[in-house]
């Protein structure tokens, strides 16, 4: 998918948001919204919404682990579609979720989006910015 970059959008009073034109056309008009990590929400194309839900395993009840990432991942989904303006809708328990206000950030995280609170963001991004070093090294000697 290559999603990258970052974009300021507004959360109207509605629960709409526009998505930027350059994420949209890797969507068909349809995304589905779920709660994220680090108070953020993750957006996903139908395909790797598939792509990620599908590697749970077919009878996920036999795991508590499946069963509990089943649990964040589904209970908080939901599927938007896009209207003629570019905007998706979220849902208010989302919403509270991810403490969005009027201000928001709408991020590409290779293939998925996040949406994010702009000041939740920036405090995140400076503090990540503060061990960019050490990130970048731990994620390195892994490999």
């Amino acid at each position: 998918m290559n999603f990258i970059g970052h974009y300021y959008h507004a959360l109207e009073q509605k629960g709409r948001i526009a998505i930027p034109s350059v994420f949209r056309g890797k969507f068909d008009n349809k995304a589905i919204i779920t709660r994220g990590l680090e108070e953020c929400l993750f957006v996903f194309s139908e395909d790797i919404w598939k792509q990620t839900v599908g590697e749970v395993p077919i009878h996920p009840f036999g795991k508590k682990i499946d069963r509990e990432w089943t649990r964040l991942v589904t209970h908080n989904a939901q599927e938007s579609n896009f209207d003629s303006q570019g905007r998706i809708l979220i849902t208010d328990h989302l919403i509270k979720f991810a403490k969005l206000e009027k201000n928001c950030v709408v991020a590409g995280s290779i293939n998925y989006l996040e949406i994010w609170d702009r000041d939740i963001y920036h405090a995140y991004m400076d503090n990540l910015e503060t061990k960019a070093e050490e990130t970048t090294e731990r994620k390195y000697t892994k490999l």
